[in-house]
């Protein structure tokens, strides 16, 4: 949520979203229904629209049997399973459509420019203790913006996030492409009573651990695991 203050600084600015994907997608509206005089969205690559980011299989009736396939695999194999399964980022229909919709005719607050990336940016400090971002495009064209934000991802690896960092120094576990290998509860290691949930259970949960039904999954095999324990 944002405060009025927040939304106030917003109001008339100029905005560039960096990002093809739902958090893109929701960030630009924001911009949009704020006031935002003029917002961009960049993409690098052509933007992908589907329901869910993961594969529908994951979502219906097929669930158990991909994840009986998913636990049955080693570790390696379970990464590759995971990129697969989630692809790269995506933005829902109904995002895109809204976005369409700032988009058109004479009074279009809105651009999405697909399979363009930034080249350059520098910042101009302004009058009045503000500053203004001039960004260059790999097409050629650019434009100056009041604020950009980036909603590109991030490498997901274990090592860059401090706490898992010192962690990890201190009791070593096995870590495949940046992600822990857990205990089946979901515990750091069997001595630790660290329970890890989110992104860096994927190698445990599967595909969908960032998502609900990951959660959902991580909260009752977590849950178990602490009645086991006060039990």
């Amino acid at each position: 949520r944002m405060g009025a203050s927040s939304k106030a600084q917003l109001a008339g600015k100029r905005v560039l979203v960096v990002g093809g994907g739902q958090t893109a997608g929701h960030l630009a509206l924001l911009a949009l229904t704020h006031g935002s005089a003029k917002v961009v969205l960049l993409a690098r690559r052509r933007i992908v629209r589907k329901p869910y980011d993961v594969e529908l299989g994951l979502i219906g009736d097929s669930r158990g049997a991909q994840l009986d396939a998913f636990w049955k695999l080693e570790p390696r194999a379970r990464v590759r399973f995971i990129a697969k399964t989630r692809g790269g980022g995506s933005m829902a229909e109904e995002v895109y459509t809204a976005l369409l919709e700032h988009c058109e005719g004479e009074q279009a607050r809105a651009q999405i420019r697909e399979e363009v990336e930034v080249s350059r940016v520098a910042l101009h400090p302004l009058s009045g203790g503000s500053d203004e971002f001039s960004v260059s495009f790999d097409d050629g064209s650019g434009g100056a913006f009041d604020f950009v934000w980036l909603a590109t991802g991030g490498e997901l690896d274990l090592s860059l996030v401090p706490l898992f960092a010192s962690l990890l120094r201190q009791r070593p576990v096995p870590v495949v492409a940046g992600l822990p290998a857990l205990q089946p509860n979901l515990a750091w290691d069997a001595d630790c009573p660290l329970y890890i949930m989110g992104a860096f259970a994927q190698l445990q949960l599967g595909a969908d651990a960032l998502n609900l039904a990951g959660s959902r999954s991580g909260s009752v095999v977590i849950a178990k695991a602490l009645r086991s324990v006060t039990s």
